[in-house]
């Protein structure tokens, strides 16, 4: 068994199934500082509780439990105020919004919120998943896919990305953007704040291959502000709780997995911006005192193979880099070994790759 497979299963066998800028419209987005997100609370679904079933089984046992995983640590009430339930296998005419077929070529959902997109689909699934083959593209396709049953756009689709300085890998010929011109201008997304760098919803985040992500601090201020009228202020169980901590931090592999090592096929997709990321023949990453990245702050650098544990991950505000369109991130982090061992580090750019999941 090799050591990813192992990683996974470790983690999810076992598991209990049980200020607003305008955008393309005049759509309605309730207010919220932080928010960042394109969206409309229009789609919020009544009630803020979506039920979710399995039409198939996944190729791996452990498909079912990650779904389950990811949505109950990512979607609560006391953060995002939206929640998933159910997790059984569909019966005939079940009424679940949310039906998942795994196996399919490209994930998808045909629902953005409670609005359902036309789309032709094999069993009347409503959402499309991978098999798991890669532990980290399907946990994060998931948590991206019940982004927009939730209610949320891809990030790109904003206006302000319409020359693709912000991300330029976004498909923008999908069947939702193909719907846009087709809403009600009542229900056209809205932008939320600024381009979210960090959101789940950006397809150009970093780490979507190589980390176990989680809904932005931007997506989750923007559902709860979705659906602060979707239900009784009574029914809410936290009126302000933290965002990032979720329903059960201990649970998540978000928080947990911070063990991770310095993988050179990720050196060799960063591109310099500007930036001293890595060294020029690409066999070590350049390990910075702080966050300004300046040569003057340099403490040293973490050749391939260097295992570290993470603190903390940041977004850099600057124009995209590159063709690969990538959103560069920087990372506090503390290397276990070579002389920088034990002291905090930033390295920059999505150079590592989760290796093992335990505390910090």
């Amino acid at each position: 068994m090799n050591s990813i497979v192992a990683l996974w299963l470790s983690l999810f066998v076992g598991i209990g199934a049980a200020a607003c800028r305008k955008g393309d419209g005049t759509g309605d987005a309730t207010s919220d500082s932080d928010a960042q997100a394109l969206a409309n609370s229009g789609y919020a679904w009544p009630g803020a509780r979506v039920e979710v079933c399995f039409l198939n089984d996944s190729n791996n046992p452990a498909a079912k439990n990650i779904v389950k995983r990811a949505l109950d640590v990512n979607f609560t009430r006391s953060s995002t105020t939206i929640e998933f339930f159910g997790f059984s296998d569909c019966q005939p005419n079940s009424k679940a919004p949310a039906k998942i077929l795994f196996g399919v070529e490209r994930a998808f959902s045909t629902y953005i919120g409670k609005y359902k997109v036309p789309m032709n689909t094999q069993r009347g699934e409503t959402v499309g998943l991978p098999v798991l083959d890669d532990q980290f593209y399907f946990y994060n396709t998931v948590i991206h896919e019940f982004g927009h049953f939730a209610g949320l756009f891809h990030e790109a689709h904003r206006l302000e990305n319409r020359d693709d300085t912000l991300c330029k890998n976004d498909p923008k010929n999908n069947g939702i953007v193909n719907e846009l011109p087709n809403m009600a201008p009542g229900l056209r997304p809205v932008a939320m704040g600024a381009f979210d760098r960090m959101s789940i919803m950006n397809y150009c985040v970093q780490g979507y291959m190589t980390q176990f992500l989680r809904l932005s601090d931007g997506d989750t201020k923007a559902l709860r502000a979705l659906y602060s009228k979707a239900i009784a202020s009574a029914e809410r169980t936290i009126a302000n709780s933290p965002i990032s901590q979720g329903q059960d931090a201990a649970s998540d592999p978000a928080v947990m997995c911070n063990v991770m090592a310095i993988l050179p096929r990720e050196i060799s997709n960063v591109s310099a911006g500007g930036y001293n990321t890595h060294t020029s023949d690409g066999s070590a990453v350049f390990a910075y005192k702080d966050e300004s990245f300046l040569p003057a702050n340099l403490a040293g650098t973490l050749p391939v193979g260097t295992v570290v544990s993470r603190l903390l991950t940041k977004p850099i505000y600057m124009e995209v880099m590159g063709s690969r369109g990538q959103n560069l991130t920087a990372m506090q982090v503390i290397p276990q070994s070579g002389p920088l061992q034990g002291a905090k580090v930033w390295i920059l750019g999505n150079v590592t790759v989760v290796t093992d999941c335990r505390d910090k």
